[in-house]
């Protein structure tokens, strides 16, 4: 009888014990959930100056831009979802990321800007002939880069036809300059006009100007996000950062 006591206490405490353990793991389990789910999160919505400009399919193609800007930028936990002609936008907050740090990220993942090779220094939209390479049709990708100066610039690789208009010009226009424009529009800026020396067949092209390693990293960003379909900005009081 003793021994069937001492038994039945023993097989009391494991089961105890077994009851504390998994109860144990399903509250840490349950702890690390909650953490996850509490996560600091920034929430706005992007919307056009013209909603004639908007179509279904354009808003498509600017969701999953956007949602590649945030990526290349390390952004966690990033959504866009396309509401009512806008797109909703929420992401995981960094660390001690101020509002001030979240604006200018919100102004990098929303640049519109087109990168514009041109003959001479006319700007693209004065003269659209005088278009070289222009956009994802010609530019395969961007890095930052160092030039044989040590100056900050950012590298092209082109697409197969980018690399076949840009050798056909550049043999055409020995000594002669071509401008580099950034931007759409009335804001469309010319980083520079460089003179031609010889015909560039390697598929490779170089935007040099006055950068820094971050401006430089930002615009290859830009280029490698795609080009926006139209710009778009943070509607007024839409911004929460919990």
């Amino acid at each position: 009888m003793k021994h069937l006591k001492r038994n039945g206490i023993f097989a009391v405490l494991i089961g105890v014990l077994l009851l504390f353990t998994v109860g144990c793991g399903q509250s840490e389990k349950h702890s690390s959930l909650s953490k996850k789910r509490n996560n600091p999160q920034v929430k706005f919505v992007l919307t056009v100056a013209t909603v004639g400009d908007v179509t279904e399919d354009g808003l498509n193609e600017a969701k999953e831009i956007i949602k590649n800007r945030l990526e290349t930028r390390g952004v966690k936990r990033g959504n866009v979802r396309v509401q009512n002609g806008e797109l909703v936008v929420s992401f995981d907050r960094a660390k001690n990321q101020s509002e001030d740090e979240v604006r200018r990220l919100i102004e990098k993942i929303t640049d519109c800007k087109t990168v514009c090779f041109c003959r001479g220094e006319d700007n693209p939209i004065d003269n659209p002939e005088s278009i070289i390479l222009q956009g994802s049709q010609d530019i395969a990708s961007a890095s930052a880069s160092l030039d044989d100066y040590g100056n900050y610039a950012v590298q092209l690789k082109l697409t197969g036809e980018g690399k076949t208009k840009f050798s056909t010009a550049t043999a055409e226009m020995v000594g002669q300059q071509i401008s580099i424009w950034l931007g759409d529009g009335e804001t469309a800026k010319m980083y520079s006009a460089p003179m031609v020396n010889e015909r560039i067949d390697g598929g490779i092209a170089s935007i040099t100007g006055d950068f820094d390693a971050e401006s430089a990293e930002d615009l290859a960003n830009v280029i490698n996000g795609g080009s926006l379909p139209f710009p778009m900005y943070l509607k007024d009081g839409t911004l929460e950062i919990n």
